[in-house]
């Protein structure tokens, strides 16, 4: 929830949050990466020949749709459904995240393995754009495009290059990716629980984790909305109702005043990421996770 204010720059939200979690809030999210890398059938699925083939079933039933408009009943999934359910009740509830395996991406082309995706989605949620353009399918793909966040802000998406992605999160509930090629080298994907580094932060300095609650201003890498400004304040951490968010950025707008503050909390965040986060590298196929 955030604080309702009026200041000058013509936000009505300072980004800052009303509530605050107590103190840690654990629970089956807080969770390190040397303890999942132990246990991988906890989150790793592997579909069966027999599940693969209601995927191939679904696909064809539905070549007759433009692939936005694919429902979850047009998506029949007999037993996958129920799997898929289950899965969703983890992701919003449980650990967070879920990693699949055996879709037969090389068997299909690009528009089956999109169909495919969209419609085991569905079982998830309803689909939602995350760029200027309306795309609710991107490609994670170097397109050339040049990116820095100091030199060269709000020109580019960082998806659209080669440029290394840092943990980040994206504007929606639950996000997945889906492995169509395997890179030649690099690509390893990782993940990091924001649950586990808000308690973290709690435990190790109070003044920086109740910071994370306050206002940051976030570049809106040249997707401004008419009569917005390229930048608007959100914190990093927020708590509503006994449940916890953490929307992470990938990028800080740089012409703020406060950013040399704010980067010495997100370096603060970064080492309790990286001194948790499992290597998911050659093992991710589809990996779904609630943000």
């Amino acid at each position: 929830m955030s604080a309702v204010a009026a200041i000058d720059d013509g936000y009505i939200s300072t980004g800052a949050t009303a509530e605050r979690a107590s103190g840690p809030v654990g629970g089956p999210g807080a969770w390190r990466g040397v303890d999942m890398a132990e246990r991988p059938d906890e989150w790793l699925y592997t579909l069966s020949s027999a599940e693969i083939t209601e995927l191939d079933d679904a696909m064809h039933r539905t070549r007759s749709k433009d692939i936005i408009d694919i429902e979850r009943a047009d998506f029949v999934l007999p037993t996958l459904g129920g799997v898929f359910d289950e899965m969703r009740r983890e992701l919003l509830n449980g650990r967070g995240f879920v990693v699949i395996r055996g879709i037969p991406v090389t068997d299909y082309g690009v528009e089956e393995a999109a169909r495919v995706y969209f419609g085991l989605g569905r079982y998830f949620g309803n689909a939602r754009s995350q760029n200027g353009k309306g795309h609710v399918l991107g490609h994670v793909c170097d397109l050339g495009a040049r990116y820095d966040a100091f030199k060269n802000p709000g020109k580019a998406r960082i998806y659209q290059t080669k440029v290394r992605q840092l943990f980040h999160t994206d504007g929606v509930d639950i996000v997945s990716l889906l492995c169509l090629q395997k890179a030649k080298y690099g690509g390893e994907s990782s993940i990091s629980s924001s649950v586990f580094v808000h308690d973290e932060m709690w435990r190790r300095d109070n003044d920086l984790w109740a910071a994370m609650y306050e206002p940051f201003w976030r570049d809106r890498r040249g997707e401004v909305p008419e009569g917005k400004k390229p930048y608007y304040p959100s914190a990093m951490f927020h708590y509503h109702d006994g449940r916890f968010e953490s929307p992470w950025p990938q990028g800080l707008h740089t012409g703020t005043l406060p950013l040399i503050y704010q980067l010495l909390q997100l370096c603060f965040c970064c080492v309790c990421c990286r001194s948790q986060a499992p290597a998911l590298a050659n093992t991710l196929q589809l990996v779904m996770t609630k943000l």
